[in-house]
């Protein structure tokens, strides 16, 4: 089943007061229910070290008695640490593509040596994992799972301490972990080209390499096999590109033959799970490609404009010397997408190797190299995929860690009956603040620009700005998928940097002009921002209008959460959230 954002109507803000306000039959700022916070040490994490004191701080002290509230340090009385105010804010904003983390900024007060001690073991270790609460007193509360990234202390002249703790949320922490370097599958082998010996493989994309240096046997000119990798690893595409002088490696090292390996990038996926699923603390599954929609899926027209980096089984044939129907197209969209092994690789030595390090390299984030990989799916596709990782900060203990692989043109769709926040009486509805601030991309000011000269991509324009841009008076004077058909024939008789300059421009100017057809919704640089009484429900990718709307975008646009950001200080506590307006076409 697909997940789409914007599917979940936003729940609605309420004012959260006093409780004794009505019996005084008074209201407005300063009778607002008391807010409280704390940090508390968890388990679950990487980090197992702790103090056995001290393993929250609390805005609150709960003593029973006057003679609990202070405590000795070598002679004077101090008061016990307390959490002065907390703040979390997402990531987001602009681009629904990007990953869905938080960061939190914690305040406290410290009085004494030894409460800092305790403190300093507990929450001043790197990825010790921590549960951040705010919530009313006697009412509901938001509660947050982290891990420390940072902090800092001051020593004040009175020998008491300000600490500040930075805390990041589960996903923040994985995101820059490498998965691919070996660590629940096999070492392959393979031949060191410098002394021609076997030695064992350090990551996957080298294990790809080994599995598919020892297959035998060739497809014959213009055509693909698949075969088996073996027991529990990804099956292998082979193609025989014979009438192309590639510049790749040739796989079987022939002067007249280029056969090159392929995976599938679902396979590639599982592979990467396959391989961290032990990884501590996170989840079993990292990459979940299961959610993914595409309206159009496996469109025959849309065929990879360079086969040697990519081919997509669903548009396998080039022509008559050309025809790599033998890779499929699988289940789900992923499963039609064949990546050639030489490029995966040559990806990763890109990115552990930039130029100037050559001769130290780094160990590089999984996610960086999978947006790499997508990145090139949509321009081998034209635009027809662009796929990106996301991740819900309020996921379930079990799935932290995990990051939903999803398409962008596809990832958010109109709530039916979207909540309406209302601004008249707003503070009455617990609406303390309301902005909108436009932030017009450059894509939108193209699509604008293209749409106001020719009617390309007008569609999507009219359903907001009726009226403004011109019907597609070119559609017709421009045969999109002729075009198309001929520059991808060419790449089975030859293939050139033109051939795939031109396949390209074809695939991107018919993808264009079917926009609608592929990408439904595009985002529009209006940013809606509330603030709130505090409150635990909203989730990224709520779906809200603002009845203040003007009237020609009322109806037809809404907004997809992207940020949301919690406060609490002084006994009090808010909620700010930031929408961004989407237009389904």
């Amino acid at each position: 089943m697909s997940f789409q954002l914007g599917a979940r109507a936003l729940p609605r803000p309420t004012q959260q007061m006093s409780s004794n306000a009505s019996s005084i039959g008074v209201s407005g700022v300063g009778l607002h229910s008391r807010a409280y916070g704390k940090i508390t040490l968890t388990g679950g994490g990487i980090v197992k070290c702790s103090s056995s004191s001290f393993k929250s701080i609390e805005s609150i002290t709960n003593s029973s008695t006057h003679a609990d509230l202070l405590t000795d340090d070598s002679g004077r009385l101090t008061p016990f640490p307390v959490l002065e105010s907390i703040s979390i804010n997402n990531d987001g904003g602009q681009d629904i593509s990007d990953a869905m983390l938080f960061e939190a900024s914690c305040n406290c007060k410290v009085y004494n040596q030894a409460h800092f001690d305790h403190i300093e073991k507990n929450f001043m270790t790197p990825r010790q994992r921590v549960k951040i609460t705010i919530g009313w007193v006697g009412g509901n509360a938001k509660t947050v799972t982290g891990e420390i990234t940072g902090f800092n202390f001051t020593i004040n002249s009175d020998l008491s301490y300000d600490v500040s703790l930075k805390v990041a949320g589960a996903a923040d922490g994985v995101l820059d972990v490498d998965y691919m370097t070996l660590k629940d599958v096999g070492k392959e082998t393979v031949k060191d080209p410098e002394s021609g010996k076997e030695v064992p493989s350090t990551d996957l994309i080298t294990n790809l390499v080994g599995i598919s240096s020892k297959l035998t046997g060739k497809p014959a000119e213009g055509k693909a096999q698949v075969r088996s990798g073996g027991a529990g690893k990804p099956k292998i595409g082979l193609v025989n590109h014979q009438m192309v002088n590639t510049g790749w490696s040739s796989f079987f090292n022939s002067a007249t033959d280029n056969v090159l390996p392929y995976v599938r990038l679902d396979e590639f996926i599982d592979y990467v799970n396959k391989n961290s699923k032990s990884v501590a603390g996170t989840a079993a599954q990292k990459f979940d490609y299961s959610k993914i929609k595409i309206k159009t899926k496996n469109d025959s027209k849309i065929a990879s404009a360079n086969p040697l980096e990519m081919i997509f089984g669903w548009a396998s044939k080039y022509g008559p010397n050309a025809d790599y129907s033998a890779l499929t197209k699988g289940s789900n969209p992923l499963a039609g997408i064949w990546v050639q092994i030489g490029f995966l690789q040559t990806t990763m030595k890109e990115l552990k190797n930039p130029p100037g390090k050559e001769d130290s390299p780094n160990r590089i984030a999984t996610s960086m190299f999978l947006k790499k990989i997508f990145n090139k799916i949509n321009e081998n596709s034209g635009g027809y995929l662009t796929l990106f990782l996301y991740n819900d900060p309020d996921s379930p203990e079990s799935e932290k860690g995990k990051f939903l692989i999803l398409n962008k043109g596809t990832a958010a769709k109109k709530q039916v009956g979207p909540t309406m926040i209302k601004l008249t009486k707003g503070f009455a509805n617990g609406v303390r603040d309301c902005s909108l601030t436009s932030n017009l991309d450059s894509d939108l000011i193209a699509l604008a620009t293209a749409a106001a000269m020719d009617g390309e991509g007008s569609p999507q324009l009219d359903a907001v700005f009726g009226g403004c841009y011109p019907g597609s008076i070119g559609e017709n004077a421009n045969d999109y998928a002729g075009d198309l058909a001929k520059a991808i024939e060419s790449l089975g008789d030859n293939i050139s940097e033109d051939d795939i300059t031109g396949a390209k421009q074809a695939l991107k100017a018919y993808v264009k002009n079917n926009n609608k057809k592929y990408n439904p919704n595009i985002s529009y640089g209006l940013e809606c921002e509330l603030t709130v009484d505090g409150y635990n429900l909203p989730k990224y990718g709520d779906c809200f209008s603002v009845d203040r709307l003007p009237s020609r975008i009322k109806n037809k646009a809404y907004f997809i959460v992207t940020k949301i950001g919690q406060e609490f200080n002084g006994g009090d506590w808010s909620t700010k959230i930031s929408g961004l307006m989407m237009i389904d076409a």
